[in-house]
């Protein structure tokens, strides 16, 4: 088990990097996130990674308050698209760079209570030149209230293959946790093209 800092700066967002390395040359591999932890908004960070690398972990101080949450089964795959969405997402022209684009996202449940597991999921298209077969990318969560960003989940990196994809990940809500309206922005990038969509979740008292 890996020593905790306990040294927590003051910054103004949380960002939780991480690099999976058991996900990146291969699709249908699952990568585990544990003991990430953020305080009463997600805002402070702790952890360790099991089947990953973890590239930085910073903690911040928020709301004077501290509580731990979870960050476990991050998953990816690639998905079977029907003739429509083939339609819809493909592109119509040969393209020279790879490019995304989100075709929905969303959390389960929509209401949750302190302590409780969140699903989270962005079903996204990446889209290749003719001549490549894989392209980095990566994802990340960020978790907002009020219009303020309060924790970054990720980003994953890797290399993926195109098509219709769907990647995951649970989170558990922190003990200590304001309750409120909070909104999780999805961001995919590969290259200089990103793309972003928003869900979100209510936090009710236990």
């Amino acid at each position: 088990m890996k020593r905790v800092d306990r040294r927590i700066p003051t910054v103004a967002a949380v960002t939780v990097a991480i690099l999976l390395s058991g996900c990146q040359t291969a699709d249908n591999k699952e990568g585990r996130l544990a003991a990430m932890g953020f305080n009463a908004a997600f805002s402070a960070a702790l952890g360790s990674v099991t089947g990953g690398t973890l590239k930085s972990v910073v903690g911040s101080a928020f709301a004077g308050a501290m509580a731990s949450a979870f960050v476990s089964d991050y998953r990816t795959k690639r998905m079977n698209p029907t003739a429509e969405e083939r339609q819809l997402y493909e592109p119509t022209t040969p393209i020279t760079q790879p490019q995304v684009k989100i075709q929905k996202v969303g959390n389960s449940p929509k209401w949750a209570r302190p302590g409780q597991r969140i699903s989270v999921w962005t079903r996204y298209w990446l889209n290749l030149p003719s001549d490549e077969l894989t392209a980095s990318t990566t994802e990340s969560w960020t978790i907002k209230s009020e219009g303020a960003a309060l924790v970054t989940l990720g980003p994953t990196e890797g290399e993926r293959e195109g098509g219709k994809r769907e990647s995951t990940l649970d989170f558990i809500v922190p003990s200590r946790v304001d309750p409120g309206t909070y909104v999780i922005e999805h961001r995919v990038q590969t290259g200089s093209n990103v793309d972003t969509k928003s869900s979100e979740f209510i936090v009710v008292q236990s």
